[in-house]
């Protein structure tokens, strides 16, 4: 819409363009000392384009290629393949166990990846929380989780985190996020 347009035109200006269609743009060039000019040619456009392409598919914030969901026998994670240092995001686990009373489901996650962030909150709050070895783990209430328990977290480093998550018993998913500064 005109929001797009408008959008559009200030890339243009910012870019070094004219917001008039047909004018030539060109962009400040320090040469020597001195302040010239020289045109934007193809091989900055490509560049400008591989840049919005990766960013409206999700390399820096939300787009198809934004999140990972991984699947095991007891259920699914969600998470964000990239975040931001301090930035909030959220884990999402989704059992398939059928949520009755007594039932629990733990949730292992190893704690060299816990290291790298914040816990702000969890939803529904674990009924116990313990470390086994490099791991951490957390018990829910299957009932309570009615189908999907939130991690509410910040990045607290910058670069790759790697980490395992086990749902139950089923077999561990390496999980990877990178987070930029």
């Amino acid at each position: 819409g005109a929001s797009l347009f408008g959008w559009c035109v200030f890339v243009g200006v910012a870019r070094g363009g004219d917001s008039e269609l047909g004018t030539p743009r060109h962009r400040p060039l320090m040469s020597g000392g001195v302040l010239g000019e020289h045109p934007v040619g193809p091989a900055d456009d490509g560049a400008f384009g591989q840049f919005m392409v990766a960013g409206l598919a999700g390399l820096f914030g939300s787009g198809p290629l934004s999140k990972q969901a991984m699947a095991t026998a007891s259920g699914t994670i969600e998470i964000d393949r990239f975040a931001r240092r301090h930035a909030s995001e959220e884990w999402r686990i989704r059992p398939i166990q059928a949520s009755q009373e007594g039932l629990q489901l733990a949730l292992r996650i190893s704690s060299s990846f816990l290291e790298r962030y914040e816990i702000t909150a969890i939803v529904p709050e674990p009924t116990s929380t313990t470390i086994d070895g490099s791991e951490v783990v957390f018990v829910f209430d299957a009932a309570a989780a009615r189908g999907t328990v939130a991690f509410h977290v910040e990045p607290e480093h910058i670069g790759l985190a790697e980490g395992s998550f086990v749902l139950n018993d089923s077999e561990p998913l390496l999980i990877r996020q990178f987070v930029y500064p």
